[in-house]
């Protein structure tokens, strides 16, 4: 691994973190006339992982009041009453133009720099892996956007201000195009530019996501090939069965854990502001103070229903959760109809943080009360390996291989196990603190009837994709996502079919109507009914 070259050029800030309540619309972006705010290169690195992270619209409105229950990762007790799609879309849009904008600026600059551009090729990885992991999040959650076009109003030579909207296959590809060249042109080692020159580097102190590590950053680039090619194998083996190949077949590193530089992928922890604000509103992915452990999580947490939690099996329970008022383990049902609500809106006694008062299991509060380490998981080890596991279950793009499946099934268990129990072990304020499972207790857990990888490959897939639905419990996105692919994760009662994506924001309509007008017309509407093309 080489040296950072600290790179002092001047570049737009791209990436730059937007306000939740900001409403600009895309035409009013387009003819501002302010420029890009200009900063060094570090501060650029900086943006770029902040940009990695939700944003509060997201956790507050889209995790709460949709993702969590729809997965049934969690359960609601209460709803915010307000609409969650208008009060997030348009958040979602704005940042999404913001920083496609400044992308395009940055690229301009690329192509126009005077030295030897083959030393940029870090540089225009790390956008491009970013970007790719920015607009897949847009695309799983709209479904057709600008794409190609966007970001162009102040390019001169190339300025759009109204783009198309690109066709959801269409970007699919291309983003895996995209990550297939980032992979390829991280350099990980001392080599030099065929003239002989250094490679240009992410500043490590600047890089708050990956430290400047290159070999980090390939990583995560596979790793999101391998997501996103899982993700379309229903519907597009053949691009699937080629990244896969690739990725898996080459042995091309990932995020697994297999050496220090190929970690989990969160960003910083969260910090929480504890002067009187009550935390669980305040972090709202992990559950505002409507989340409560739910019928249909319990039921794979546990062997029964007993109260007392005599029959917990799964040592994540002690980290997620949190017996009741009554000292109880008591899961809210997940179905319960939205007039039977009944629980307190507050979770704990706000003159005593670590008194709980509702009656049912909230998230565990010992994670909020420090404030310092709420963990905001992005790609996780444990991902990685539920995805090869399914990859050698089903064979996409290799052979085939029910031992591997095993192997893999069993090692995202672990390492999500090691990943919690890691978080709890950086917290220092936990008033009755987990003890982290044995090997043998670990081994334990793994053999039980709920747990084993036994029958056939349906069976398996089943337990696979309940393993991994459980470990999502903090990315309730992905869950969700996981849950429209398969159909198969767990839930209790008829499955909720109103939901499958965003409506666009109202600015579409008024600044980009003709090309909203075509893809709403592709489509087939513009309602939430309508599926992304890899949902069944």
């Amino acid at each position: 691994m080489k040296k950072s070259i600290i790179i002092k050029w001047v570049v737009p800030a791209v990436f730059a973190v937007m306000a939740a309540g900001c409403t600009k619309g895309f035409e009013q972006l387009n003819v501002d006339p302010s420029k890009p705010t200009e900063s060094s290169m570090d501060a650029t690195i900086n943006g770029i992982t902040a940009k990695l992270q939700d944003n509060q619209a997201e956790f507050t409105f889209l995790y709460n009041e949709l993702y969590y229950p729809l997965s049934e990762l969690n359960a609601q007790s209460r709803k915010l009453g307000v609409d969650p799609i208008s009060r997030t879309n348009d958040a979602l849009w704005t940042s999404y133009y913001s920083m496609m904008k400044n992308v395009r600026d940055l690229e301009d600059r690329f192509s126009k720099y005077t030295g030897d551009k083959e030393s940029l090729d870090n540089l225009k990885a790390a956008v491009k892996t970013t970007v790719a992991y920015v607009t897949y999040r847009m695309v799983d959650r709209f479904g057709d956007i600008p794409f190609s076009q966007s970001g162009y109003s102040f390019i001169p030579d190339k300025q759009i201000l109204q783009p198309v909207y690109d066709k959801q296959t269409d970007i699919y590809r291309s983003l895996l195009d995209d990550l297939k060249w980032s992979s390829e042109h991280f350099v990980t080692d001392n080599r030099k530019t065929p003239s002989g020159n250094s490679y240009l580097n992410i500043n490590g102190t600047a890089d708050a996501y990956f430290s400047g590590v290159t070999t980090t950053w390939q990583a995560f680039a596979n790793s999101l090939r391998l997501r996103y090619a899982v993700r379309i194998a229903d519907k597009d083996a053949q691009k699937a069965a080629e990244v896969i190949a690739d990725v898996v077949g080459k042995n091309l590193p990932l995020l697994d854990g297999a050496t220090n530089d190929r970690k989990d992928a969160i960003t910083d922890y969260l910090k929480l502001d504890k002067t009187g604000i009550d935390l669980t509103q305040n972090y709202n992915a992990a559950g505002s103070s409507g989340n409560r452990l739910g019928t249909t999580m319990w039921q794979y947490l546990s062997t029964n229903d007993n109260v007392d939690g005599s029959g917990i099996i799964d040592p994540r329970t002690y980290v997620w959760y949190m017996k009741n008022k009554d000292d109880k383990w008591l899961a809210f049902p997940q179905q319960a109809p939205e007039t039977a609500l009944t629980d307190v809106d507050a979770v704990y006694d706000k003159s005593n943080r670590s008194k709980v008062i509702s009656t049912y299991s909230p998230v565990n509060l010992n994670m909020l009360n420090e404030g310092n380490y709420v963990p905001r998981p992005v790609f996780t080890i444990s991902e990685v390996n539920f995805l090869l596991a399914e990859i050698y279950l089903r064979g996409i793009g290799v052979a085939k291989d029910a031992a591997k499946a095993e192997t893999y099934y069993y090692k995202g268990i672990r390492s999500s196990i090691t990943y919690w129990y890691d978080c709890v072990d950086k917290s220092g304020s936990w008033s009755s603190r987990p003890t982290r499972p044995s090997d043998a207790a670990v081994a334990t857990f793994l053999a039980n009837p709920k747990i084993a990888f036994a029958g056939d490959d349906v069976a398996k897939l089943k337990l696979l994709y309940a393993q991994e639905w459980l470990s999502f419990i903090w990315q309730p996105d992905q869950g969700f996502f996981l849950m429209r692919r398969t159909t198969q994760t767990p839930h209790l009662g008829a499955a909720d079919n109103s939901f499958y994506r965003l409506r666009y924001p109202p600015s579409e309509i008024t600044y980009n109507q003709a090309n909203y007008n075509e893809a709403v017309g592709r489509m087939g509407g513009d309602e939430t009914n309508k599926k992304i093309f890899w949902m069944k």
